[in-house]
């Protein structure tokens, strides 16, 4: 049962059914197989793996909640609204405190028009559960004609919980329909009973050994700190190493950073003192390349050591382009703050003025990566941020995802007053100070840790005040409460220092102060389970007064748990955790530079802020992998939970930092595992298959012209131009019995996008046999954008020699269309898409040329290249834009007087996969010029390119009297479902997609908003007029062109198909404008998007009808939710 629970969470709906049927087969009483049957039935979107399996459950109990909840949705699905409301009013019946049940109800009398049961029922839900957001919006809905103040207001609500992605949204993913929709987990089949499971061990701390004595701490400007460490794996065998600031020298000599081994048998010795001392100091991976450096902070300066790949650090001159100088470092972090995948460092700084006021700063600096051959340098963005000074004494800075939307918010405490401020992060350098954070904030703060403490999905703050211990309740949106029970029960116990970690293996966090005040003034660690009473510890070797730090980590190769407690006249001490009868630890590894594809997203090399989610039966653990959060110590990006005596986690994902979510089944106890991102593009045009006579073949991608959003630089996006012209190389008719013969293509969205398709037509163009007619097109920079047109020609000229920029013969790669490309691409392993250096491909013509210029036939000179690009992210593009690169579109050049002079500069690429672009050389050639070059340092390769003296042919046929244009509306036009292509298998050659073995459901995310509803969508196509068919992720539609509607060809003439096309597209990355909804639509005419200032959506009552009327399939979601957000609980 728990396999198949758990594919149903990795969105494998038909593995899940296959189990879920072999156990009803087995066990045909079995209610619980019978009603996860027909829950994955539902999911595969079939209607016979669904309704007959939850009638059976409600013969074996005509009660149950789920079968009745399922049902009612799978007929909602099927129209037959009677049937479906009347189970979901027996949900209700049965369960009046369902807030889901309700919803459904409600929902359906709000289709009817019922506003008064409507609203009674959502009114119902909200009053179960405030944060649900579908029932805002439905309720807003009601509110539509009346009571405006009343509907903004329930908007705005909507909006809010939307946004701060805290709020339950209704959709069609497995878990989106509440409780009763998810499989039932705990189940044994009738006759059965469960064994009785081993207890979860008692936390067991052994005794103190110790590291090194005493340290030398120089104090803060607010006064005495604590001692910092960090831990990681240094040279890449395992075991982790243990970096201590302050280790006196010999003799009492000066303190510096030293490096300490763990063995297997759990002794710690001394491996090497650093060169360099620091009050702070983090490993992290600096450079990228996958091995661990170190950073360490003193006062106003910064210091870095690089390690070689095994283990050895070395002194570097980083460059560090400062804005304020000065100040001692409080806390340090190295994170990726920007999301662009390299690793920034934060540094909370104070500083004491003549009148002895200590103010503090956060240092911000980002990791430019300006260096193609490293990684360059870094420099202060703080005062680009909007992080101002703080006019008071900071004393803890914790950088956490506390909203959900997979970016790290700040959060600083006063270390004498009560001050708490929080800075919600919101891209590209910019934050933005969250107002009323707490009704009160904790004062004197000495250190905080942050987990997600009380199961509830979002990182809770704990903060330790040295006489008091309070911990700080996070409501997803960046809104704390103070929890009054956790205060009666614990706060007396204080402490400066503490760690939330799954200590007795149960997977739930507990809390550990290292140096509680216990009973009677005495101290020691203290060991907190939420609701239960604190367990008391002996650390003998603790600090003698002062601060600590602490951590816990696995320090092993087979686990290892060590508890490393830090102070200041106590020195550094570990104690020995008993490991749980069964535990998992993982190590995340985004992909490495080298092996990172130019059409893969990536994460940073350690996937430093992916969320983690491992699920084990009813018991879910939950973490934000990180370097440590607050105080002076950073622990190691290894997660560990125990697995409660189980022998595997059911399952395990990830949201990995880029927004690639990825599920793993059946990990085993017992070992540390080493999970690696895995390759998968997550955003693309929609493509386009054509039917050859023999099966559906890939032909490319389209509409990437009309991008939206798409991320240029900071402030400007690009300028989508939603026409285009494909041309489709091979197409036959397809016998459909008695409805004759049809050209079929299908277009597909199959990664993680939303298409606006306005218009599809098939052109149909017949010419003579010497005559060759492609497509104006390409994906204009500087160039104007082409529109609808085409190209008819006799002759091409060919180059008789090609070279790359450093003499390399290129000409066999250039003479004809056979997918092999010039140049050789060196990538720029630091920005997808873009090349290391400017590259080039140099054309030298015949002296025909010259007759090809002057000639008085109709037409003109156009270079015509055969070629794609692998596109950028918008993300790629603002993490260049760090680095001063600036990308250079395809720039075209003709030698003369041996310089190279321009002729169109910057003009256009080829808009994906392979294509025609063509470029007009109009009056720009002389007689005697014979070579050409086209120069860029984008990822862009050319395949066959030649010269043809080019006739304009307009769609009516206008042009050229020997070509006939027909153009073909669809005669059919289905959108439904389809899936994802499977990947091709080894040593399968595909440039494309195949188009065969969908995959029901992946793990992309599908964007928020209103699409288009499943079936005939013809009437939206016919023109360009704003009424989109809008598609998401594995959606497809079905296009027919009936062959009888073009004549017989004539002897001596052939015919060239294209797709004609219009409307846009839009991607889900993180810097994509509006990449986080359907919505706001685009509009022909538009100036940009998003909209220039002043732009509105037009107010045209077709359009609001069209809306209403076509795009009814209701996507409610938030795309950068959390992991344990995507599936409900």
């Amino acid at each position: 049962m728990g396999k198949g629970v758990g594919l149903l969470e990795q969105y494998d709906y038909s593995g899940a059914y296959k189990i879920f049927a072999g156990l009803c087969e087995s066990f045909p009483g079995w209610e619980a197989a019978w009603t996860n049957r027909g829950i994955a039935g539902l999911n595969l979107q079939d209607e016979s793996r669904c309704v007959p399996h939850m009638k059976k459950v409600l013969e074996l109990n005509r009660s149950n909640c789920h079968a009745l909840l399922v049902l009612g949705i799978q007929y909602e699905h099927l129209q037959r609204t009677d049937e479906a409301l009347a189970l979901f009013r027996k949900v209700v019946e049965l369960d009046p405190d369902d807030p889901h049940g309700h919803y459904y109800v409600g929902s359906i009398l709000s289709d009817r028009d019922d506003k008064e049961g409507a609203v009674r029922h959502l009114r119902r839900a909200l009053q179960l559960q405030p944060s649900f957001a579908s029932a805002w919006y439905r309720m807003a809905n009601l509110h539509r004609r009346d009571e405006k103040d009343l509907r903004i207001g329930m908007l705005n609500e909507f909006k809010r919980l939307k946004k701060a992605g805290a709020g339950i949204l209704v959709g069609h993913k497995y878990g989106e329909g509440g409780k009763y929709s998810l499989a039932v987990r705990d189940s044994l089949p009738p006759g059965y009973s469960a064994a009785t499971g081993a207890e979860t061990p008692a936390l067991v701390i052994g005794p103190a050994r110790g590291v090194t004595a005493a340290l030398k701490i120089d104090p803060a400007p607010s006064g005495s700190r604590a001692a910092a460490m960090a831990v990681g794996d240094l040279d890449g065998d395992g075991s982790l190493e243990l970096a201590l600031c302050g280790v006196p020298g010999a003799e009492g000599g000066d303190p510096a950073i030293s490096v300490y081994g763990y063995s297997a048998d759990g002794d710690y010795s001394l491996r090497r003192r650093l060169p360099l001392a620091g009050s702070l100091c983090c490993l992290a991976d600096l450079d990228g390349d996958t091995d661990l450096d170190l950073v360490a902070a003193g006062d106003g300066s910064l210091s870095f050591m690089i390690n070689d790949g095994k283990g050895v650090l070395a002194l570097a001159d980083i460059k560090v382009k400062t804005g304020q100088e000065g100040g001692f470092p409080v806390r340090l972090y190295a994170l990726d703050l920007d999301s662009d995948w390299d690793l920034d460092i934060i540094c909370l700084r104070q500083w004491k003025d003549a009148s002895g006021k200590i103010s503090s700063r956060i240092q911000v600096l980002n990791n430019d990566r300006d260096d193609p051959a490293g990684f360059g340098g870094f420099s202060d963005i703080s005062a680009a941020c909007g992080l101002e000074q703080l006019d008071f004494s900071a004393s803890e800075l914790a950088v956490v995802d506390l909203d959900g939307d997979v970016d790290l918010d700040l959060v600083v405490f006063d270390g004498q007053g009560a001050t708490l401020r929080v800075f919600s992060n919101h891209r590209a350098w910019k934050f933005s100070e969250v107002e009323q954070v707490a009704g009160s904030a904790p004062r004197g703060v000495v250190s905080v840790t942050s987990g997600d403490f009380d199961g509830d999905g979002d990182e809770d703050l704990v903060a330790f005040c040295g006489d008091r211990l309070q911990l700080l309740r996070n409501d997803g949106q960046l809104k704390f409460s103070q929890d009054e029970d956790f205060s009666a029960r614990y706060g007396s116990l204080g402490g400066t220092a503490g760690a939330l970690f799954d200590f007795d293996g149960d997977m739930a966090l507990e809390l550990l102060v290292a140096d509680a005040r216990l009973a009677e003034g005495a101290g020691g660690a203290a060991l907190v389970s939420p609701g239960e009473r604190a367990r008391s510890f002996d650390l003998s070797r603790k600090a003698a007064g002062g601060a600590v730090s602490v951590l816990a980590a696995a320090m092993g190769i087979n686990g290892g748990l060590e508890l490393i407690v830090a102070g200041t006249a106590g020195g550094v001490s570990s104690h020995s955790l008993q490991l749980p009868g069964t535990w998992i630890a993982l190590e995340l590894t985004g992909p490495l530079r080298e092996e990172v594809k130019p059409d893969a997203e990536r994460s940073n090399p350690a996937a430093l802020g992916a969320s983690i989610e491992v699920r084990s039966g009813t018991r879910v653990a939950r973490a934000q992998l990180n370097s440590g959060t607050g105080g002076a110590a950073r622990s190691a990006a290894r997660f560990f939970c125990g697995l409660a005596g189980a022998s595997a986690a059911d399952t395990v994902r990830i949201l990995w930092p880029d927004g690639i979510l990825q599920s793993e089944l059946g990990l085993v106890s017992g070992r540390i595992h080493e999970l690696k991102e895995k390759e998968r593009k997550p955003t693309s045009c929609p493509v386009l298959f054509s039917w050859n006579g023999e099966s559906f073949e890939f032909v490319a991608d389209f509409l990437g012209v009309g991008g939206l959003g798409y991320f240029e630089a900071p402030g400007r996006y690009s300028t989508p131009d939603p026409t285009e012209l494909l041309w489709i190389p091979r197409i036959e008719a397809r016998e459909n019995g008695e409805n004759g013969a049809s050209y079929e293509l299908r277009v597909l969205e199959p990664l993680e996008e939303c298409t606006y398709l306005d218009s599809a037509a098939l052109v149909a163009v017949d010419h003579p046999a010497g005559t060759t007619v492609l497509p104006n097109e390409m994906f204009a920079i500087l160039g104007p954008a082409p529109g609808y047109g085409l190209l008819s020609f006799e002759e091409k000229l060919r180059p008789v020699k090609a070279v790359d920029q450093d003499g390399e013969d290129m000409t066999a790669r250039v003479q004809k269309l056979d997918r092999v490309y010039a140049p050789e691409l060196r990538p720029d392993r630091r920005f997808m898409g873009t090349l290391e250096k400017l590259q080039a491909v140099e054309l030298e013509f015949p002296a025909s040329l010259d007759k090809l210029i002057s000639s008085d036939e109709p037409g003109r000179p156009v270079l015509f290249l055969y070629g794609y690009i692998e596109y950028g992210y918008s993300t790629t593009n603002f993490s260049a834009s760090q680095a001063d690169f600036v990308p250079v579109a395809p720039s075209f050049r003709v030698e003369r007087d041996g310089k190279w002079e321009p002729l169109r500069e910057e003009w256009g690429f080829p808009a994906g996969y392979p294509r025609w672009m063509a470029v007009d050389l109009a009056d720009l050639l002389r007689s005697g010029d014979r070579r050409l070059r086209v120069d860029t340092n984008l990822e862009i390769a050319w395949d066959e390119v030649f010269i043809a003296r080019a006739r304009d042919v307009d769609l009516s046929g206008a042009g050229d009297d020997k070509v006939t244009v027909r153009q073909l509306g669809a005669d059919r036009a289905n959108l439904h479902y389809r899936g994802f292509p499977i990947d091709p298998a080894p040593g399968e050659e595909v440039e494309g997609f195949l188009y065969k073995e969908f995959a029901e459901w992946t793990h992309y995310k599908v964007m928020p908003g209103s699409y288009t509803r499943f079936g005939d969508v013809r009437p939206l196509l016919d023109e360009d007029d704003g009424r989109f068919v809008i598609f998401g992720p594995g959606d497809e539609i079905e296009l027919s062109f009936r062959a009888d509607r073009l004549d017989s060809l004539e002897p001596g003439r052939r015919r060239t198909f294209f797709l004609k096309s219009g409307g846009y597209c839009k991607d889900m990355d993180f810097y994509t404008g509006h990449g986080d909804g359907v919505a706001p639509l685009p509009f022909g005419g538009m100036k940009s998007y998003p909209y220039a200032e002043g732009e509105r959506y037009p107010k045209d009552p077709a359009l609001e009808r069209y809306q209403r009327e076509w795009n009814t399939r209701k996507v409610e979601g938030d795309l950068r939710t959390p992991v344990s957000s995507l599936v409900g609980d």
